[in-house]
């Protein structure tokens, strides 16, 4: 079993899933409940493992989640609209997500599309984990319209 001591804290990894060119691991708080769930997410994030990698996010109830990116090679659109749905998903409940580490490839598709303004992001695993809950943040609700997420490149 694998074990990060964050904030003082040891967490333990609680399941690990790998597809095909995507590996997720969830990183869980053993001892304090409000310490965000850190996961480890490394390889492609795409049509193909999209939807694998939202049913491993799917049920991780009402805390701050911080999404370990520094492995990520490759972030496609299906990617970007995991990482909305569970940023409004989390914002419903008062939870938090931040993209920790995320790699370059990963930071200018978030320039190219705005997102960067949208999702917070922290340079490294430990700022995520240290990172105070945002009182300002933007709401991933202005990229909706009508009912409908709008997402612009820029140029």
């Amino acid at each position: 079993m694998d074990a990060v001591p964050q904030s003082g804290h040891l967490l333990r990894i609680a399941e690990s899933w790998d597809m095909a060119a995507l590996t997720v691991r969830t990183v869980s708080a053993s001892a304090v409940l409000s310490a965000p769930v850190l996961i480890v997410v490394a390889g492609d994030i795409d049509i193909a493992s999209a939807p694998q990698l939202r049913r491993h996010l799917e049920n991780l109830g009402n805390r701050d989640v911080v999404l370990d990116m520094s492995g990520v090679t490759l972030l496609a659109a299906a990617g970007l609209h995991v990482l909305l749905d569970l940023e409004e998903r989390l914002g419903r409940t008062g939870a938090h997500l931040v993209l920790a580490a995320p790699a370059a490839q990963v930071r200018r598709v978030l320039a190219a599309t705005g997102l960067d303004e949208t999702l917070a992001a922290a340079s490294s695993v430990a700022d995520a984990v240290r990172r105070p809950a945002p009182n300002d943040a933007p709401s991933p609700s202005r990229h909706l319209r009508n009912g409908v997420r709008h997402i612009r490149l820029r140029h």
